[in-house]
C-alpha cells in the first residue's frame, strides 16, 4: 500500500509540471564592451592555484569567442591573492 502511495505521489508530481521545452529558445547575453570583475583568492594550500585559474579562464574564454569577440585588451580584471598561494607568485632570492 505504501509503495502505491508513492508512486501515485510521484506520478501526480510529475504530470502537474510545467512543459519548458517547447517554450525555450537560445538569447544571447548583450554584454557591454568592458568587463571589470575582481576575483579574491583565499587558498589552503598552493597547489589549488591552478583550480582558481580556471575561474580567470571560464570567465575569459567564452567572451572571447563569438557572438561576443570582447578583445583581451577590454578586460578589466582584478586578482586579489592572501592565502597559501602567496608562494606561486613570489620570487626566492
Amino acid at each position: 500500500m505504501a509503495r502505491l502511495l508513492i508512486l501515485v505521489a510521484l506520478l501526480g508530481s510529475s504530470l502537474s509540471m510545467p512543459v519548458m521545452a517547447a517554450s525555450a529558445k537560445f538569447v544571447a547575453t548583450p554584454y557591454g564592451d568592458e568587463q571589470k570583475v575582481v576575483f579574491d583568492f583565499y587558498l589552503d594550500d598552493p597547489d589549488k592555484i591552478n583550480s582558481a585559474l580556471y575561474w580567470l579562464k571560464a570567465l575569459v574564454d567564452p567572451l572571447m569567442a563569438a557572438p561576443y569577440d570582447i578583445a583581451p585588451d577590454d578586460f578589466h580584471i582584478k586578482i586579489v591573492i592572501h592565502g597559501t598561494e602567496l608562494v606561486t607568485l613570489a620570487k626566492h632570492n
